[in-house]
């Protein structure tokens, strides 16, 4: 199985990315130092993927658990036929420290001090608030839930709609607007004035979970106020090619190892990403390309929580 792509960045050899369908990296100037793996893949616009390219003979197999892997990471599927089996995310945080930018502004809210989620997604949602309120000095949002545990539903009064199993990973938001004329908490729709975050949340990761136009595929009335992290790569190329995560899954199962998804980010940096079914076994090997030394790229690996890597 096997052949190479390359994922450069400025001055760094390849870098390399295997997630959910794992993903290999390649970065341009901004991106050049030599991180560790991480859970993390690539998204492009359809008119930048190009021909499909096979990967290098010279590659190595990570051997990862079905049964510990397989519900873990960004692109995991997460609904009433596929429960959460992934546990509680190492990386869990409190919403407080999120809530500020570099100056001390408070940029947005939270409806509770209790409220915790993955630092990742916590950052990343600061990050996107940052540049809202930059354009809008508008500090209203208000972050509903984040995470609990699947056997524990979220006790926030201003909640407006049901939870969704997706708080148990960590990567979902349920976000609301806070009303200082009539004290109330209508949930967060983009449009008018917040239109932009609709606009752009790809570029930080998030997309809108569950939209009407895509009911028939998620089996989930639209929610206007429910996002949720996949990581900036995949977002984008989902955003691009109008796909939810039901729809994204199904399209990486086109791409292989062998023939992987290539494409260019506009962040400037090329991606490639494939997928890899889950074996019957106890342990499913993933393919991992190496460089002329032999040497692994930076790479990261989702679980779909269905079938596959």
């Amino acid at each position: 199985m096997a052949q190479k792509i390359y994922y450069k960045y400025k001055n760094i050899a390849i870098v390399l990315a295997i997630l959910l369908l794992l993903i290999l990296s390649i970065a341009t100037a901004c991106s050049g130092n030599g991180e560790e793996k991480e859970e993390s893949s690539s998204a492009a616009e359809s008119s930048s993927v190009v021909e499909e390219s096979k990967l290098s003979s010279n590659y190595k197999y990570v051997s990862v658990n079905n049964e510990e892997t397989l519900g873990k990471g960004l692109l995991v599927l997460v609904n009433d036929a596929h429960p959460y089996t992934g546990g509680e995310p190492a990386d869990i945080d409190g919403v407080y420290n999120y809530l500020f930018d570099d100056d001390g502004n408070q940029i947005m809210q939270a409806s509770g001090t209790g409220v915790k989620g993955s630092a990742q997604v916590l950052s990343s949602f600061n990050s996107m608030i940052d540049a809202f309120y930059n354009k809008t000095e508008i500090s209203n949002i208000v972050i509903n839930t984040i995470y609990f545990a699947s056997s524990e539903s979220s006790d926030s009064e201003s909640a407006t709609n049901v939870d969704s199993p997706e708080h148990a990973t960590g990567y979902a938001l349920d976000l609301n607007t806070y009303n200082d004329e009539n004290g109330s908490y209508p949930a967060f729709e983009a449009d008018g004035s917040y239109a932009w975050i609709g606009e752009n949340c790809w570029k930080y990761g998030f997309i809108q979970r569950y939209t009407q136009d895509k009911e028939s595929a998620t089996g989930v009335t639209a929610l206007t106020n429910h996002f949720r992290y996949v990581g900036q790569i995949h977002a984008e190329i989902m955003r691009k090619n109008g796909l939810c995560l039901e729809e994204y899954l199904d399209f990486l199962k086109g791409y292989s190892f062998e023939k992987p998804l290539e494409f260019d980010c506009e962040n400037g940096s090329e991606y490639a990403l494939y997928y890899v079914a889950a074996s019957k076994d106890k342990a499913t090997n993933l393919p991992v390309p190496l460089n002329g030394n032999d040497e692994e790229y930076k790479y990261g690996y989702s679980g779909n929580n269905v079938d596959g890597y």
